[in-house]
């Protein structure tokens, strides 16, 4: 069962929100200036994923809170949790994306890139990203296809994802300059974004939460008390 409360503190949530969203932003970077993202960027959010969710966990285990599935047995059990819930996260992206790839409509970079940044949201979350995507991916798709048919015609317009590893041959820039195709990328970060202000509204502050978690209303009465 997910936990009611994802982030140990607001500070935390925060962090964890910028971080995230900053590799986002610099895979939609690299992507739309080179058409390709460094394997090393995909190590890196994959890396800073397990490591967060195991302080995630632990933090949370020290605090008396499940982190995921395992119940709030201490903090070295919270630790293996949030480890596990970020294998999850990253397994459940992984094979969503290396179908995709199968199929043809994604690249390998798009299996990578999108498996290590499930590793940070594990595998729930990871389904809303996905539709979050493909719903930033149509919207795009639209505004692109609307500016095109009234600056060049309609006949002009070709729109479909193009995937990550599409490489930065010259021919490869050329048809993609002709073709105008929609990286996943972009869209990616917007649904990032979107998906985790909204899960994470509890967490971050934006939202009074409803249900609290035993312990809390103690907690925010000696607060309130000092």
């Amino acid at each position: 069962m997910e936990s009611l409360q994802f982030a140990p503190d607001q500070s935390f949530a925060w962090v964890f929100v910028g971080l995230l969203t900053l590799l986002m932003v610099l895979s939609s970077w690299f992507d739309l200036r080179a058409m390709v993202i460094p394997k090393q960027l995909a190590i890196v959010t994959l890396v800073l994923g397990l490591l967060v969710n195991i302080v995630r966990g632990f933090w949370l285990g020290s605090v008396g809170l499940p982190a995921w599935q395992m119940g709030s047995n201490g903090p070295w059990v919270g630790a293996i949790d949030g480890l596990l819930f970020s294998i999850a996260g990253f397994a459940v992206g992984f094979s969503i994306f290396f179908v995709m790839w199968i199929l043809g409509t994604a690249g390998g970079g798009d299996v990578k890139q999108f498996a290590a940044v499930c590793a940070w949201i594990g595998p729930l979350w990871t389904i809303y990203l996905l539709i979050g995507t493909v719903i930033a991916v149509a919207l795009v798709s639209g505004v692109l296809l609307l500016y095109r048919a009234l600056t060049r015609g309609f006949r002009s317009v070709t729109l479909q994802p193009k995937p990550l590893s599409q490489g930065t041959s010259p021919e490869g820039k050329l048809k993609l300059a002709k073709g105008r195709r929609v990286g996943w990328s972009v869209p990616a970060t917007l649904a990032t974004i979107v998906v985790l202000l909204w899960v994470l509204r509890v967490d971050l502050g934006l939202q009074e939460a409803r249900t609290r978690l035993p312990g809390q209303e103690s907690v925010k009465a000696g607060r309130q008390a000092s």
